[in-house]
């Protein structure tokens, strides 16, 4: 087995030299680790069915030919999970056949336990249980299933000779007589001719030849997930051969994921994966699914499976101790390097705090100061700036109103000296003053805007969706609005407020309450939530 691993070694470095240890087979191994956790549940399906079977068993009722068939399908059940349970019904099996007195399935029924047999490594056993098969008076069928037995039981000894000679090329011969005498009762595209075909191709390094053949096999349905298995862990064993080990690995991970999934514990598609994953240095997950070859095989009680893994296993131990005593050297290494460092960073620690200690004290007497005095200036900019705003609005509304109060005094003094007194009465109306009014709001909403251009949206901020102002015409507050508007500009007291509006004190507490309880901040800090709303900042003069 070592040298076989040798082998695969340098073959898979001489034609993958593109691929490196650490090939990313990521995808397909984390399908297998899925499946793999999941066992429990599909053994759980597998022994609910086969429970159900011996149930039905169990009735005193049944013929001897209904018993036979249970009795054969338990067997199937068990024949790649559980040697013993496998060989027992294949003795119920062979008893109940000479009970009937049918040959047909007396050697149905040895040619199973011949398969158990060779499942757990007894050849000799297998061999004596073939050989005692009567072949006369039986179906073609029986004849082909017995030489197919055969196929399989040779192969199978070919395999575990190692390449030992003379015997390996005995043994192949011996399989290539039986394929040959196979045809000549079955047709030369049957799939049992083609597997044992392959298998002998297989044995003598044809795999150019077989592969054409492999990948036509592995194109046609498959029977079962058993039979998906075989052709899956051929094809990747034809891969690897190959030199194609992307190829290789997935469809033995392939294999690997059915047998889990139909609960086969007679398998070899594990134990591969364990060897080409080492080969590619790979340890951890070697050494995991030799784990898993090494439980199927003690599960199965298959002792030449155990064998094989047993003269890989220690290896991957060998080498995964190995790499862990080097990461636990270099674990030590880096604590004690971590510990002398850690040593000094408290030294270091213990001078520094001691400075900190110092500066603290300093810097929080320096840092309230600055903070106030930033305070102060960013109050005192906008302070300013809105102070400018409102003198240099003022000229111009005082200017205005200067203008119309000397226009309006000719006008009147014109009328007086003509004696027209009647016209006097219009002139005097209040509509003018309501204009006069709305032109002034309308200043005022002018230069409040121009003072806070987002006053607007941050107030909106302070409500829901459905409680916020929807402006009716762009640059004209509500009457809600200038209300707090005035307040962000300082004037706070509501005689002051309803004076400039033209309300009454009443109407001015009104508006102010129904806006506080729409809104999402407490009523007691709606007042403080507007005063934070900042003025324009002049360019090259932010507030800080």
């Amino acid at each position: 087995m070592r040298s076989f691993i040798l082998i695969l070694f340098f073959t898979l470095f001489s034609c993958c030299l593109s691929i490196e240890a650490s090939v990313d087979v990521g995808s397909a191994l984390s399908r297998l680790d899925s499946v793999l956790a999941e066992r429990q549940t599909f053994e759980d399906e597998k022994m609910a069915r086969l429970q159900e079977l011996t149930l039905q068993l169990q009735r005193s009722d049944l013929s001897l030919t209904r018993r036979y068939d249970l009795v054969m399908q338990l067997q199937q059940g068990y024949a790649v999970y559980k040697f013993d349970s496998a060989y027992h019904y294949a003795r119920l099996g062979i008893d109940l056949a000479q009970r009937i007195h049918d040959r047909n399935r007396l050697a149905d029924a040895q040619i199973a336990l011949m398969h158990s047999y060779c499942s757990a490594g007894l050849f000799k056993e297998a061999f004596e249980c073939i050989s005692q098969v009567d072949t006369t008076n039986v179906t073609i069928d029986t004849r082909a299933s017995v030489l197919t037995a055969l196929c399989g039981l040779t192969y199978q000894l070919t395999v575990f000779s190692r390449k030992k000679e003379p015997a390996y090329s005995h043994y192949l011969d011996e399989l290539e007589g039986y394929i040959e005498e196979l045809r000549t009762f079955l047709p030369p595209d049957d799939n049992r001719i083609i597997h044992y075909l392959l298998d002998l191709y297989t044995g003598r390094g044809q795999h150019e030849l077989a592969m054409s053949m492999e990948l036509a096999r592995f194109a046609e349905p498959s029977k079962d997930l058993h039979d998906y298995a075989i052709k899956s862990v051929c094809l990747g064993r034809r891969y690897l051969a190959l030199g194609d080990t992307l190829n290789g690995i997935h469809y033995i991970c392939e294999a690997a994921i059915a047998d889990v999934q139909n609960c086969t514990r007679e398998t070899t598609a594990t134990r591969l994966l364990a060897e080409i994953l080492y080969a590619l240095g790979n340890i951890e997950q070697a050494y995991k699914y030799a784990r898993e070859a090494l439980d199927d095989a003690e599960f199965f009680d298959s002792r030449h499976r155990e064998i094989e893994i047993a003269n890989i296993l220690p290896i991957i131990e060998n080498q995964r101790f190995d790499i862990i005593k080097h990461q636990k050297n270099q674990l030590l290494f880096s604590f004690i390097v971590v510990s002398l460092l850690f040593l000094a960073f408290l030294i270091a620690v213990v001078i520094i705090m001691k400075q900190v200690t110092r500066i603290k004290a300093a810097r929080e007497i320096i840092e309230e100061q600055n903070g106030e005095l930033v305070l102060f200036n960013r109050q005192l900019s906008e302070m300013n700036k809105i102070k400018d705003e409102c003198i240099g609005q003022i000229f111009s509304i005082s200017s205005v109103y200067l203008d119309k109060i000397d226009e309006f005094r000719k006008i009147v003094l014109r009328k007086i000296q003509a004696r027209q007194y009647e016209d006097l009465l219009p002139m005097l109306k209040k509509n003018d003053l309501i204009k006069e009014r709305e032109d002034m709001f309308l200043s005022f909403d002018t230069t409040f805007l121009k003072l806070f251009p987002d006053f607007v949206q941050r107030f909106n901020a302070l409500f829901r969706e459905e409680d916020r102002i929807v402006l009716k015409s762009p640059g004209v507050l509500t009457t809600e609005l200038r209300i707090f508007a005035l307040i962000r500009l300082g004037i706070t007291e509501n005689e002051r407020i309803a004076k400039f509006l033209n309300y009454s004190v009443n109407t001015i507490n009104t508006y102010k309450t129904r806006v506080k309880n729409r809104s999402i901040v407490p009523n007691d800090q709606f007042e403080w939530s507007i005063l934070e709303i900042e003025s324009v900042r002049e360019e090259n003069s932010p507030i800080l």
